[in-house]
């Protein structure tokens, strides 16, 4: 039962880019201001212009996912937390990106072992580079040549990948002014149209994965809360910060399963992201071991 749940942190793992222990962040007291003249659309326009001419960053971001299914003979609780810090060269035309990710599970039993996976990523101009890290098959390099269909999968720019729903907003909220990391911040709460998500999921092969969505009449079906505070620097334009709030629910037809096995599931993640060292000399370097990696067959 439970290697659904943890196939269903894909779709979470899409939106991503999501996430970040905020150390560096150090934020002050917010402040208060008068927002009356404020042009919100604007302000998010300019950022997503702003971050589509960045030369460079890195970030830094965590995820915390909790999951439950109840009903049928499979019921259950299940965590997932994941870590995730990386760099993109855009004028090199290359990303480097690590992560670890753990699942624990309500049932687990003495002398189970829980769900531990470690990767590397390196992408190089036209190849991929991945190195794991799986429990019982040790480590592994392996590459292959990037696809234009595997280079939208694997985008160099995730902030802008990620990003790319707010670019049709159904509602744009000021909340507070912050600094973070030295840069005064609009803190603005932005809530994405849901049929330009919907279409997103599909670049993104999301619509692709173990939902079936045939069952899925509204996005706001599934997505019972979707929200993007994001923190944007008034003086660069570039967004320092990003917290994304995501509740999912779906029943056993829209997971395309039988009902028998759980009459419902819920998903409650929290993402934060931390961006900085925008537009900064960077030098992204393959390590010796990879230049032996296997090659990974064209599917």
């Amino acid at each position: 039962m439970f290697k659904r749940l943890k196939i269903l942190t894909l779709p979470l793992l899409a939106l991503i880019i999501v996430a970040l222990s905020l150390s560096g962040c150090g934020g002050k007291a917010a402040q208060t201001e008068d927002t009356s003249q404020l042009d919100l659309p604007q302000i998010v326009s300019d950022a997503m212009l702003a971050l589509k001419n960045v030369s460079s960053y890195t970030y830094s971001l965590d995820m915390n996912i909790d999951m439950e299914a109840t009903g049928g003979s499979s019921p259950g609780q299940a965590t997932a937390k994941m870590e995730s810090s990386g760099t993109a060269d855009f004028t090199a035309k290359n990303m480097q990106m690590d992560l670890d990710m753990s699942v624990e599970q309500s049932d687990t039993q003495p002398g189970d072992t829980p769900m531990n996976v470690s990767a590397e990523m390196y992408m190089m101009g036209d190849t991929l580079y991945i190195k794991t890290d799986i429990p019982g098959a040790g480590e592994q390099w392996v590459k292959t040549a990037l696809t234009e269909e595997m280079k939208q999968a694997y985008d160099l720019d995730l902030v802008d990948q990620q990003l790319a729903p707010l670019e049709d907003a159904t509602q744009i909220e000021y909340v507070k002014t912050e600094t973070v990391d030295g840069s005064e911040c609009y803190v603005l709460k932005i809530v994405p149209d849901m049929a330009a998500m919907k279409e997103w999921l599909d670049e993104q092969q999301v619509t692709s994965g173990p939902l079936d969505w045939s069952q899925v009449q509204k996005l706001e079906d599934v997505f019972k809360e979707l929200a993007y505070n994001t923190w944007i620097a008034k003086d660069t334009k570039l967004i320092k910060k990003m917290n994304i709030q995501i509740s999912i629910e779906l029943n056993a037809a829209q997971f395309g399963i039988d009902e028998s096995e759980f009459e419902k599931m819920t998903m409650d993640a929290e993402i934060n992201m931390l961006m900085k060292d925008y537009n900064e000399p960077v030098t992204i370097t393959l390590p010796d071991e990879a230049q032996n990696a296997t090659e990974m067959p064209q599917s």
